[in-house]
């Protein structure tokens, strides 16, 4: 069987977003990038041209793995350049705001709220754990798990994005990734990634620091965008 899918700008970009996208691709050059040779779930070569654009008409090329499935893009903006968008980007582009309207942490205090939920309903909540919410957005989430948890600890790459985050003292907000020193020597019992993994370079090296991070009986909760095609 035989996939063929056209490139489309799927959103609608007002004049504001256009401006941010005209920025971050001035930034990039042929020096942007890292090339990769291999998958990196299976280390398969057997890739699938999906697309050369992203839906707001970035240079994101999307490639199938047709050995295991995984989808990425190839080649990879480097890690300095993900980081630039994602501080000074992301939230421009995407949502639309540089800081959170009240809707939308409104929104994330809920999702916290849901996740407390599905805890209970397993029986995998334990007042006593400390939680670590991986690129927490507007820490509203993280907000959320210091009313229930002993300890929470929020990190997002974007400074401004988490400066309206409620005060409580059981929270910890860090503008930075978990592969940052500061996390060293450090447990969780709780990890939480709502919409982060689909936007790793590396799931694998990922997935290698939280079990450093994770502790001896910890849950590790994970929550991606759908995929509609």
């Amino acid at each position: 069987m035989q996939f063929k899918l056209k490139n489309q700008n799927v959103n609608k970009i007002d004049s504001e977003q256009k401006k941010y996208i005209n920025e971050f691709t001035n930034l990039i050059n042929d020096e942007s990038y890292n090339k990769v040779a291999n998958c990196n779930i299976c280390d398969g070569r057997n890739f699938l041209d999906i697309s050369k654009k992203d839906r707001w008409n970035l240079d994101i090329y999307t490639k199938l793995c047709r050995d295991c499935g995984y989808l990425f893009t190839n080649p990879l903006l480097n890690d300095e350049i993900i980081k630039t968008f994602y501080q000074s980007y992301f939230r421009q582009i995407y949502k639309k705001f540089t800081t959170p309207t009240k809707e939308f942490y409104e929104s994330e205090k809920h999702r916290g709220i849901e996740i407390i939920n599905y805890l209970t309903k397993n029986n995998l909540y334990n007042k006593k754990s400390k939680s670590l919410d991986v690129g927490c957005g507007s820490g509203a989430t993280s907000y959320i798990f210091s009313k229930f948890f002993e300890s929470s600890t929020g990190c997002d790459e974007n400074k401004k994005y988490t400066s309206n985050v409620e005060k409580s003292e059981n929270l910890k907000i860090l503008n930075t990734n978990i592969h940052d020193k500061i996390f060293d020597n450090q447990k969780f019992d709780f990890i939480n990634y709502c919409h982060v993994f689909e936007h790793l370079n590396d799931p694998k090296k990922e997935l290698k620091r939280i079990k450093e991070l994770l502790s001896k009986d910890g849950i590790l909760y994970i929550e991606v965008q759908q995929l509609v095609v």
